[in-house]
């Protein structure tokens, strides 16, 4: 059942004051996503400016920023097997060594699971990007990977990845300077570093996901246009705020690599 008065949501003590780090994970139901939405929107200043303040600065070299070198096969830390392969199949069709393909979300994804955090031992709600990508002009790309069987909501989705987003943009600086040691990005490093950093983020899923979303798939009865129509509007009020996001799909497509598109639905 659908909760439709915003005030009657199950908040689990916390408010939008706390951060987006922390919210992913208590603002999770099926049943609130109206609700949750609405919250965010009212304080949405505030939970970023928290979130901002939360971002653990990466400084030890045991956890620099990994780049893939071509391996075959790598493992994925904390995620589920599904979500695992379907990772390992986008990096290696569209990862740094991987043959040039065209792809209309960004110019080059660079690397996977890059960590957040410091230490192993405090992370403090932070944990990996899935994956990250540049823009051509080597602007963050932070992609939220979820599989088709996720039971993981838009709202959290959405909620994670522009976490992830506000932690990638303040750790850039040292960030880029890794990434333009990929000879792929050769002829873009040269660009000048003192521009605004401007984020980006995709909610990536195979198409079943987003289906079982829509109005006839597994969870409708736990959503209504109503929902629909107030997660629209804090996806709208964060792309105000400065971290815009794409909805897309990733499939096998005739030559059975992973196609990546824009997903058009009315979340």
């Amino acid at each position: 059942m659908t909760r439709a008065n915003p005030s009657q949501y199950c908040n689990y003590g916390l408010h939008p004051g706390n951060g987006l780090h922390l919210l992913k994970d208590a603002w999770g139901q099926r049943s609130y996503i109206r609700g949750h939405s609405a919250a965010l929107r009212q304080g949405i200043r505030a939970a970023i400016d928290a979130t901002r303040n939360a971002v653990q600065m990466r400084v030890e070299v045991a956890h620099h920023f990994r780049i893939e070198t071509g391996r075959g096969e790598f493992t994925s830390r904390k995620s589920k097997p599904d979500e695992r392969q379907l990772e390992q199949a986008v990096f290696k069709a569209f990862g740094p060594y991987a043959p040039q393909r065209d792809v209309s979300l960004w110019m080059q994804l660079v690397a996977y699971q890059v960590p957040l955090f410091n230490s192993p031992v405090k992370k403090d709600h932070w944990g990996w990007v899935d994956l990250l990508a540049v823009t051509s002009h080597l602007d963050p790309i932070v992609i939220e990977l979820k599989h088709e069987n996720a039971n993981d909501t838009p709202f959290r989705t959405l909620v994670e990845c522009v976490a992830n987003m506000i932690a990638v943009e303040t750790n850039w600086p040292r960030l880029r300077t890794e990434v333009e040691t990929l000879s792929a990005l050769h002829g873009y490093a040269s660009r000048s570093t003192d521009r605004i950093v401007v984020p980006h983020g995709i909610l990536l899923a195979p198409a079943r996901y987003w289906q079982n979303w829509g109005h006839e798939g597994q969870f409708s009865h736990r959503v209504d246009d109503a929902t629909r129509s107030e997660f629209r509007a804090l996806r709208t009020d964060l792309r105000n705020a400065g971290y815009p996001t794409t909805l897309a799909s990733v499939g096998l497509g005739n030559d059975s690599l992973p196609e990546l598109q824009e997903v058009k639905c009315d979340w």
